[in-house]
């Protein structure tokens, strides 16, 4: 018997509909002590300044938020194709990951395994047949949600096509005329560019657990207990302070560094974390509270 796999072969009966394997591009995890972070000031160093003066770009002064940019028109585009592709056909890997975030982060990290047991041209039989059970495995979940949740009297139908009701009331209260606030959510634990807290390239950007997601998605629901409507509110104080406090470091901010966005991760444990990211560090800084994430900016100076 011949090893060199047959890809053709290999598709499982099971998939019902087409999927788009996908490169999933890792992003840091932290696991850092939250502390507060009160109204603050930052001085700029004598050497900050030097820099400052002789710098050819354009400052963005302390105490104004800055000139909107060209770049942050993207957002809207990058939402819609998140849930729509090109051809105007539903994402329904991202419908998945909207509709039951439990379900998606099993089917993503069987997936990795999945895939990661690709076979060479050479492979034995033992591990082709590995590379099969771990699709099949895989195949299992994906077809029981489309089956549960997309099918109803043997027609296709579809569960949901909005992003989330909560995510977008969220991002209509935060967002300006002169910048957007974009709100995502990890339902991986941050490992996959689905779930990354720059999805969706605005100034500003805010990553909730995929528990918080949960919760937020079905408040208001008439059966909601007033436990659940206490934990979401409690909550939604969280954000806005986490929210208002990455606002006044990304005013406070002075210095030109280009493409400057700023982001907030709360964690389900009660952690806050301040991100920032800008042209020549895409992948970004990370610090426990606005005040000392500004002070890192201004050392990039």
């Amino acid at each position: 018997m011949s090893n060199t796999i047959n890809t053709n072969a290999i598709q499982i009966q099971l998939r019902e509909v087409s999927k788009v394997s996908e490169i999933y591009n890792k992003v840091p995890e932290y696991s850092k002590k939250k502390k507060e972070s009160p109204s603050f000031e930052v001085d700029i160093s004598e050497e900050g300044r030097a820099k400052l003066k002789n710098s050819t770009g354009p400052t963005k002064k302390a105490g104004v938020t800055a000139t909107r940019e060209a770049w942050e028109n993207n957002a809207a585009k990058l939402k819609r194709e998140s849930l729509y592709k090109l051809n105007g056909q539903i994402d329904l890997i991202e419908l998945m990951r909207l509709d039951e975030p439990d379900t998606y982060a099993k089917w993503n990290e069987l997936s990795d395994k999945a895939w990661a047991l690709f076979p060479s041209e050479d492979a034995s039989d033992e591990e082709i047949a590995e590379f099969k059970r771990a699709i099949y495995e895989e195949g299992q979940v994906w077809t029981d949600w489309y089956n549960r949740r997309c099918m109803s009297n043997g027609q296709y139908k579809l569960q949901r096509t909005g992003r989330g009701a909560a995510l977008v009331s969220l991002e209509d209260k935060y967002s300006t005329k002169e910048h957007d606030t974009s709100f995502n959510f990890s339902a991986t634990g941050g490992s996959g560019k689905r779930d990354s807290i720059w999805r969706f390239c605005s100034k500003f950007n805010v990553l909730l657990s995929s528990e918080m997601y949960k919760s937020l998605d079905k408040f208001g629901n008439i059966n909601s207990s007033s436990k659940d409507k206490s934990a979401v509110s409690d909550l939604l104080e969280r954000i806005d302070k986490a929210v208002k406090e990455m606002k006044n470091a990304e005013k406070e901010y002075e210095g030109n560094l280009q493409g400057l966005q700023f982001g907030v991760k709360l964690w389900d444990d009660g952690r806050v974390t301040y991100h920032a990211r800008y042209v020549g560090n895409e992948d970004g800084i990370m610090a426990d509270s606005a005040e000392e994430l500004l002070g890192m900016l201004m050392k990039k100076e």
